[in-house]
């Protein structure tokens, strides 16, 4: 073989071997390398030949071994949180940290971080490619504020970013007594009501009292130190004719209501007409409370000898005081007779006032939009229990609308507590002493039913004494009068429950009481007083609110109809007519 073709074979050989040693391949399928976040890899080739095959190969591979450290992580970012409300917890979500060849030191300002789902810490320390991570912080005290969270991992640093809620939102104002319209014949009154703002809290509460000679007369109220503005309480002074009293809340974002709430006042004789002496000539018998139109409804009987319609029902608009007849027998309920009404509940399920009156075996049901009428029981057409010749009381059931509890006198004269089913006209027997349900002696001339709130049990107010039936057995238990005083409880009027186990009863002889049956006391809340405006031994229909803590109560002898205050012992006139 000739010199010069043994040469060219030896240098042939030579390359091949070089691109073996470093990786290459002579079919031109080379794999690319993965790039890091780094951009460092080694990209010289080895262009130069060498006779030295050895002293080729071992650089190639020192090349190759020598890999540079990324400590530089792939981007990362958190997604910001907003409207948190002040001083609460914030969690990020959780993200992998990829991009690094070894472990690089975290560090963070404004929080802590969590890796792996371990524990939170606020600590440096190391992770590596792969880990999860997540932060965590405290949102800023003040609203709209924002806490910045920084946390650097290697060379990379990010920011994450908490901003509290915004308070755009007015507070929120209410005044709890007296109601929207009343008159006071006082010099004096205190406004009760509450504030609150659910973001950045109540800074101030006023009250401007505007008289009828364009005098106003402000108030700031001081916050209490346990309860700060939720429930407030202002003395004022009344002036002669309309005192309108306007509240104003500010909360600590300068927002304030976009309205203030008013009520009025009228500074008048406790005697004098009110707002007016229209609808006059009616003697009250009950008071129902018709939320949803927000008015009272008073059941009655007409005593003018010149209407043309007899008036059962007279209805009082709580906004204005006013008196307009609700229900007349005259017209399209001139079909149902002649009758007044003394007793009345409203069932709001099927827009209507159920009303009776008492001795006789009839219960009305009148729509409440139209005040038309027809007859829902009657008890001279049942037979056995499902009739009753007379009823003493009813009321109507807030679990089912459809059942009418019902104290009634059966066809002998026997007392008897029923339950009408009113959809199917079924009569069920809760209690009766002569057909044998339950035990305890029977109660006769019941003035007022009232359930207690699991319709488990109820009391039975005789007008004489005050009896627990149990609805399921129809036992009866009388309940003691235990008042240790020289004037014995003799005659209750009316009743009206303010907890599961306490009423305020109008004694006929002592005054307004409270009775806490579970105990068994009875203690004086407004003795009678001659002298008194408020007649505290007789009601005629009392309903408690229970949020706001007075009762609306009706007197037939006065023709009025008040708001008393529970909590601070105190009244109003509703509405007043002189005969």
């Amino acid at each position: 073989m000739p010199l010069a073709t043994l040469r060219q074979l030896t240098l042939t050989s030579l390359i091949a071997l070089t691109l073996t040693a470093c990786g290459g391949s002579s079919d031109g399928d080379d794999e690319p390398l993965r790039s890091s976040s780094s951009g460092s890899n080694s990209s010289e080739s080895s262009s130069s030949t060498s006779s030295d095959s050895s002293s080729t190969t071992s650089s190639s591979s020192s090349s190759s071994s020598a890999e540079a450290e990324d400590i530089t992580p792939n981007a990362f970012s958190f997604a910001p949180q907003e409207g948190l409300e002040p001083e609460a917890e914030a969690v990020s979500e959780e993200i992998i940290i990829e991009g690094i060849n070894r472990a690089v030191g975290i560090r963070i300002e404004g929080g802590e971080y969590r890796l792996n789902g371990g524990e939170f810490t606020a600590e440096n320390g190391e992770l590596e490619s792969g880990s999860t991570l997540t932060l965590r912080t405290t949102a800023p005290e003040e609203l709209g504020d924002t806490q910045e969270v920084t946390v650097t991992i290697g060379t990379e640093t990010t920011t994450w970013s908490v901003t509290t809620a915004v308070d755009d939102e007015p507070p929120q104002g209410a005044i709890a007594f007296p109601p929207p319209i009343s008159a006071s014949g006082a010099e004096t009154l205190i406004i009760r009501g509450r504030a609150s703002d659910e973001l950045s809290g109540v800074a101030e509460v006023t009250l401007a009292v505007h008289h009828a000679d364009d005098s106003v007369v402000p108030y700031a109220l001081e916050a209490d130190e346990e309860n700060g503005f939720s429930e407030w309480q202002q003395t004022v002074s009344l002036a002669p004719g309309d005192n309108r009293i306007a509240l104003q809340v500010k909360d600590a974002s300068g927002n304030e209501l976009a309205e203030p709430v008013e009520v009025t006042v009228v500074g008048q004789g406790y005697e004098a007409p009110f707002p007016d002496d229209e609808e006059k000539e009616f003697a009250i018998y009950d008071l129902v409370f018709d939320e949803s139109n927000e008015r009272i409804l008073l059941t009655g009987e007409d005593r003018s000898d010149t209407a043309t319609a007899k008036r059962v029902v007279i209805s009082v608009d709580l906004e204005t005081g006013k008196r307009t007849p609700f229900v007349t027998l005259g017209g399209e309920n001139e079909a149902l007779g002649s009758f007044y009404l003394t007793v009345g509940d409203i069932d709001y399920s099927k827009n209507r006032l159920i009303a009776g009156q008492r001795i006789r075996d009839l219960v009305y049901e009148f729509d409440l939009d139209t005040g038309l009428g027809s007859v829902l029981v009657d008890g001279s057409v049942g037979e056995g229990a499902s009739g009753f010749e007379d009823i003493d009381h009813f009321v109507l059931s807030k679990l089912d609308s459809d059942h009418l509890y019902m104290a009634v006198y059966d066809f002998d004269n026997n007392p008897q507590l029923i339950k009408k089913n009113l959809a199917t006209g079924e009569t069920t027997v809760v209690s009766s002493e002569v057909l044998g349900v339950g035990e305890g002696d029977p109660v006769y001339s019941v003035r007022q039913i009232v359930l207690s709130e699991d319709e488990k049990m109820a009391y039975m107010n005789s007008g004489l004494s005050l009896y627990l039936y149990d609805l399921t057995t129809g036992d009866r238990e009388a309940v003691p009068l235990n008042y240790d005083t020289e004037w014995p409880l003799k005659a209750l009027s009316d009743m009206v429950q303010i907890e599961p186990n306490k009423f305020l009863v109008f004694e006929n002889y002592l005054g307004l009481m409270l009775a806490d049956t579970l105990s068994g006391s009875w203690e004086i809340v407004r003795p009678y007083d001659s002298s008194d405006f408020l007649e505290t031994r007789i009601a005629h229909g009392v309903h408690y609110l229970e949020e706001d803590n007075y009762f609306f109560m009706a007197q037939r002898h006065s023709n009025t109809v008040y708001a008393y205050d529970v909590e601070l012992n105190q009244a109003v006139i509703i509405t007043r007519y002189s005969e």
